[in-house]
């Protein structure tokens, strides 16, 4: 790990690549987070989407949370499903949405991302901003509230990704 400076505060940096994989599939990093749990990373994305499931058991069948920065084709949505669509077919369908006015992943620029977790609910927003974008409460759909969740990441079928993860130190 790397220390480095983010809006004021000691970080310790964990850097991670992705690369395409069709179908898509997550690269599990870090430890098990405990909840509650707040994630900051930057990513650049080559490709479409950078996304970040978050795994009972560190793998892809059961990611149970899944969030996408840059979602579909003109990369302004933000959105929050239930698990990935290969793995449980429409009920893996968005579940919260968040659109901008411009693209949040912009090809080969660093865009900065929180991810938060706490007793089954899932917030996000974008860099330094307090407001969460999105809000979904995935212990309520599905009945149950994990507490230990494994983070996995990826760029998609087609894309190249770059991810910095901060945490406070």
């Amino acid at each position: 790990m790397v220390g480095y400076q983010r809006a004021g505060q000691s970080c310790e940096a964990c850097h991670f690549s992705t690369v395409p994989s069709d179908p898509y599939s997550y690269t599990f990093i870090l430890e098990p987070q405990i909840s509650p749990f707040k994630l900051s990373f930057s990513v650049e994305a080559y490709g479409s989407s950078a996304m970040v499931g978050l795994s009972e058991d560190g793998t892809d069948q059961l990611v149970i949370i899944e969030i996408l920065f840059g979602y579909q084709s003109e990369r302004k949505k933000i959105a929050v499903r239930a698990c990935m669509p290969q793995h449980c077919g429409d009920s893996g369908r968005e579940f919260a949405m968040y659109e901008d006015t411009s693209p949040v992943i912009i090809k080969g620029e660093y865009r900065p991302f929180w991810i938060h977790y706490a007793e089954g609910v899932v917030t996000a927003g974008k860099g330094d901003e307090q407001q969460s974008l999105v809000e979904w409460d995935a212990g309520d759909h599905h009945g149950r509230v994990p507490t230990q969740l494994h983070i996995g990441i990826s760029t998609w079928e087609t894309g190249y990704g770059e991810w910095d993860f901060c945490n406070s130190i």
